[in-house]
């Protein structure tokens, strides 16, 4: 039996379920100082409205408004509380070892995650990879289907279709027409959903997606869809929230956030951007500061 819809704020549900047994009874939580258990309830919470939380000790200090050094010290005492989103590793005050770097990194309690999709999907709690007594672990059915690989990037394709998976029907009359090329990538990325399958959401896509391409140009477009659907976990738990609701998917992104993507894209690429130059001056270039880190006698103070 499916769970009540909870009330959502911002598209985040307003209620945040514990395990307050498991919380008891661990011998984790049971160590913790009042300080530390402020931090880690304050880092679910956190790790609630956004998905994950900064692997970064200073920005999350920053995030949950605490103290800099408590935060660190809590992370590197608890250092198997949040792990790497990506691989799970343990949190160390490094690059992860799955290449996710530790200033834009982003860390999760796999826990609090199951029970963010059981909420979002509507089901009981504890229907995600987690069992009632605290010990997490994948529920496996010995008759259920192997888990799906991960969609593929949104690259421009044209394979042909899977079988038992017919494409859809196109929705215009011409099958090269770049921009129904692009609705089918994006049908490709968000998994495939059966229910989008059908020459009429395709159509309704493509009125969605051709005057943007109009607008801009086919491969920013096709770049702010990837990054909304694949790569930005804001985006991506607003996603599940609107499909819970019955609301299309692609006109959520198009109509309702495009500027608000745009905006976070921009950012990251700027982001990104600075990283690269830092990295190509040796390290030296001080990125959030006004002046550059010189040598005594290179130009710098005398």
């Amino acid at each position: 039996m499916a769970n009540k819809p909870y009330t959502s704020i911002d598209g985040v549900p307003a209620i945040m379920p514990i395990d307050w047994r498991g919380w008891k009874s661990s011998p984790t939580t049971r160590k913790m100082t009042d300080t530390q258990v402020g931090i880690a309830f304050k880092s679910l919470l956190l790790q609630w409205e956004l998905g994950s939380i900064p692997r970064d000790a200073w920005q999350l200090a920053k995030d949950i408004q605490s103290n800099f050094n408590t935060t660190l010290k809590f992370l590197q005492t608890y250092s198997k509380l949040f792990v790497c989103r990506n691989c799970a590793d343990s949190w160390s005050e490094a690059d992860c070892k799955c290449g996710e770097s530790y200033a834009e990194g982003r860390l999760k309690s796999s826990k609090h995650e199951n029970f963010s999709i059981d909420v979002n999907s509507g089901l009981p709690l504890g229907t995600t990879g987690y069992d009632r007594i605290g010990k997490d672990q994948t529920r496996k059915d010995k008759n259920s289907d192997p888990p799906k690989p991960e969609p593929p990037t949104l690259e421009p394709e044209n394979p042909a279709p899977e079988q038992g998976k017919p494409e859809p029907e196109s929705p215009v009359s011409n099958p090269d027409d770049p921009v129904l090329k692009l609705v089918h990538d994006v049908w490709r990325l968000l998994g495939k959903p059966s229910e989008y399958k059908n020459g009429e959401t395709f159509k309704r896509w493509f009125d969605l997606i051709e005057p943007k391409v109009k607008a801009h140009t086919l491969e920013y477009v096709r770049r702010v869809l990837t990054y909304a659907i694949h790569e930005n976990e804001f985006f991506q738990s607003g996603l599940k929230v609107a499909r819970n609701k019955g609301q299309d998917p692609v006109e959520y992104l198009v109509t309702e956030k495009w500027v608000n993507i745009e905006s976070a894209l921009e950012v990251a690429e700027s982001k990104a951007k600075r990283k690269k130059q830092v990295a190509a001056s040796g390290g030296k270039e001080r990125v959030q500061g006004s002046y550059s880190m010189k040598k005594f006698g290179e130009g710098g103070i005398k």
